[in-house]
């Protein structure tokens, strides 16, 4: 983090990004997520959001709730991983049963259909 943010040392994202993917790969749930962010919002490294999926799904593996929240919101948009809207709210209803209610309401909105988009314009 000092890296990421520059607290006592210049700041280098692009190392950043590499010692939280070390970390995740040394099983640190929060590095993994730390990855996945550097990853999906181009913090050092290319734009690269199925790189950061997948960071978000390890952390998830490793029952960290902010990983399987991230992964859950890249399924519901179908960003860096298949839109999946059962995916999304089966990650999202199991952070909602961990105590994250803001995900109780993304779980419930997942098993309803999807919007239908109005036309531009309105119906003829």
């Amino acid at each position: 983090m000092t890296y990421a943010f520059g607290q006592g040392v210049d700041k280098d994202e692009a190392r950043a990004t590499a010692l939280y993917e070390h970390a995740c790969d040394m099983k640190d749930p929060s590095a993994c997520v730390f990855a996945g962010q550097m990853n999906e919002y181009e913090r050092g490294v290319a734009k690269d959001a199925a790189k950061a999926a997948r960071f978000y799904e390890r952390a998830c593996d490793f029952q960290w709730l902010p990983g399987c929240y991230n992964l859950a919101i890249m399924y519901e948009r179908g960003t860096g991983v298949p839109k999946d809207r059962v995916r999304a709210g089966e990650l999202y209803q199991a952070t909602c049963t961990a105590g994250v209610p803001q995900s109780c309401d993304k779980a419930r909105e997942m098993h309803e259909p999807p919007p239908i988009p109005f036309l531009e314009g309105g119906l003829p």
